[in-house]
């Protein structure tokens, strides 16, 4: 699975090898719940941004090898990013931070949600799947019926101390 922050800032290179720019954000639709490309930030001083489709990805790794690229413009990610995620009852469950694909079809899978900077540390971000979400034009809807596996993205390990506690709780 890939995540957004495996993309963004990445070199955009043509079949010569040439720097075109850089990956500033992916490029969504929201219809087909999948990632269809990128905006990217061209070099050219008064250039404007250009996206390129999946299609038109000949190899990614370090770096994005293109084919082709175009002028128009689609649906980015930040027009989601940091929209609030509500459940059926309206409270509001967090802000959506990242995504999640597969890295082979490029079908998003789920989001992730931050709850706040102190729960985020402590409880972790939530990871919100795509099939239980409506995306809206101001907040996405989450609708669930409650029996499913709850996921949630944590740091490990993050200190020694961090590390005590765990030898400890193991030992208790």
């Amino acid at each position: 699975m890939y995540r957004r922050k495996d993309f963004v800032f990445m070199n955009v290179l043509n079949l010569k090898g040439k720097k075109i720019g850089y990956i500033k954000e992916l490029l969504i639709d929201c219809n087909k719940n999948k990632v269809i490309g990128f905006a990217v930030a061209n070099q050219g001083m008064f250039s404007k941004d250009i996206s390129v489709l999946i299609k038109d990805v000949i190899y990614h790794n370090k770096d994005i090898i293109i084919k082709n690229f175009t002028k128009e413009s689609y649906y980015s990610f930040d027009k989601l990013e940091d929209m609030d995620v509500v459940d059926l009852n309206g409270d509001i469950l967090g802000l959506v931070k990242d995504i999640i694909f597969d890295e082979e079809s490029f079908v998003i899978k789920g989001v992730v949600v931050s709850t706040g900077i102190i729960r985020d540390f402590t409880k972790g971000k939530k990871i919100l799947l795509m099939k239980n979400l409506l995306i809206g034009d101001e907040n996405i809807l989450y609708y669930s019926r409650g029996d499913e596996i709850q996921f949630s993205s944590r740091a490990h390990k993050i200190s020694k101390f961090d590390e005590e506690c765990v030898v400890k709780n193991e030992k208790s």
